[in-house]
């Protein structure tokens, strides 16, 4: 990664400062290959708020006074350019553990591990909050990511298909991408956790997992999954976790008779119980029409994931259907003040049709920016821990310290 992606691009707040967090433990399992991040950490205050600190590390002296600790803290803020003030309710709870030093902090100095009552935890928070340094920073290629998946589709298919075709040459397209799994459900999981989680079928799971929401809250950066059908809880928290909601015959389908409109399985954020069980994180969770309202009201969130229903992602019809549908859709949503700065919209798919190779079309589509050179084409090996690895490295969030590590972000000048 180069010097300059490696840089703080998410919004910054008061609140929140990028992240390169630890793994939850997971309900499910800990399934898919982990990598772990050499410069995780966590710390945590009382009453399971969680709060994340920036991927570049830090130690605590074992016997470090106010001014050593203020030492420390702008050391770390030097490095990060992000706030890092953090809203502790109860320092005493609060633990801290990471491997190694920002530039600035005298790595002589042992690591501690701060728990209980610890008087140089207490400092630290102190000195920490009095300093509430903010720095703003742009992100790295694109202001605003859109996701856009469609379903079980040969990369061979995709491409004949005239509009998807079409969007491909707006774009770059990328002729080496692969799914990471089968059936559906793994694929986007992996998208938002960096594993599958040991996820290996279509079936409702509940996960404790680290997921990306976690890492664009820590970075400021705003986020909604938009899904074609789904409807909200009229109680808060209002995720609704039906498996499926809806159903219709959709055109051109065949004999194969009704199918379910909306799937809990294409809706990977809804699967983690961070999210399940906070109402700011379910409002975020939203039926598709809200898409038309966020756009007229200039409330497009920087990262948006869109999943369309099982007519429109081409499950039942196919891909001729849904390349009508995409074509539509990339007309209606992308014109007026839909595009503000620089926009990236990702058409890819979640698997192909059976079970060798996974090879999948993924497209990046360009609006407002010179990072892609349009009718272009990347051979690189991709896959969908590539999706993740670039939202992070746009938005500067950190990792989850799985195979999003050591995945190959998207190539941008």
């Amino acid at each position: 990664m180069s010097s300059k992606s490696s840089k703080s691009r998410g919004k910054s707040s008061s609140k929140g400062g990028a992240a390169t967090p630890k793994s939850k433990s997971s309900s499910s399992g800990s399934g898919g290959d982990r990598t772990p991040n050499p410069v995780n950490q966590v710390y945590k205050s009382s009453g399971g708020q969680r709060n994340f600190m920036h991927s570049y590390g830090l130690k605590m002296h074992n016997h470090g006074d106010v001014e050593e600790s203020k030492s420390i803290a702008e050391a770390f803020a030097k490095h990060d350019k992000k706030c890092i003030s953090r809203d502790i309710q109860d320092p005493s709870s609060l633990i801290l553990s990471t491997p190694e030093y920002p530039t600035g902090i005298p790595k002589s100095q042992s690591m501690m591990v701060l728990s209980g009552r610890s008087v140089a935890a207490t400092l630290l928070v102190a000195a920490v909050s009095l300093l509430a340094i903010t720095v703003d920073a742009t992100p790295l290629w694109f202001d605003r990511i859109y996701v856009l998946i469609f379903e079980n589709t040969d990369y061979s298919a995709a491409i004949a298909d005239p509009n998807f075709s079409k969007w491909a040459a707006n774009g770059k397209l990328l002729t080496n991408y692969h799914g990471v799994a089968h059936p559906s459900q793994p694929n986007y999981i992996a998208m938002v956790a960096g594993s599958t989680l040991g996820v290996t079928t279509d079936g409702n799971v509940n996960l404790s997992n680290m997921n990306l929401v976690d890492l664009l809250e820590a970075a400021g950066v705003s986020w909604r999954s938009y899904s074609e059908n789904y409807t909200q809880l009229s109680s808060s928290p209002n995720c609704n976790l039906a498996t499926t909601i809806g159903s219709a015959t959709c055109p051109n389908s065949g004999s194969k008779g009704k199918t379910n409109l909306y799937a809990r399985k294409h809706n990977p954020l809804i699967s983690f119980t961070d999210v399940q069980t906070s109402s700011s994180r379910c409002n975020n969770i939203v039926p598709a029409t809200n898409l038309a309202v966020d756009k007229a009201n200039n409330a497009i969130p920087q990262v948006v994931l869109y999943v369309p229903n099982q007519c429109n992602d081409g499950h039942d019809p196919g891909v001729t259907y849904a390349g009508r549908f995409l074509d539509n859709f990339m007309t209606s949503t992308f014109t007026g003040n839909a595009i503000t700065g620089r926009t990236l919209v990702v058409i890819t798919f979640d698997e192909n049709s059976g079970t060798s190779g996974n090879q999948i079309y993924t497209a990046l589509v360009p609006f407002g920016s010179l990072s892609i050179t349009v009718g272009s084409t990347d051979n690189t090996n991709f896959n969908h821990y590539s999706l993740l690895k670039t939202i992070e490295q746009n938005f500067g969030t950190g990792n989850l310290g799985l195979n999003d590590v050591t995945a190959s972000a998207f190539n941008f000048p």
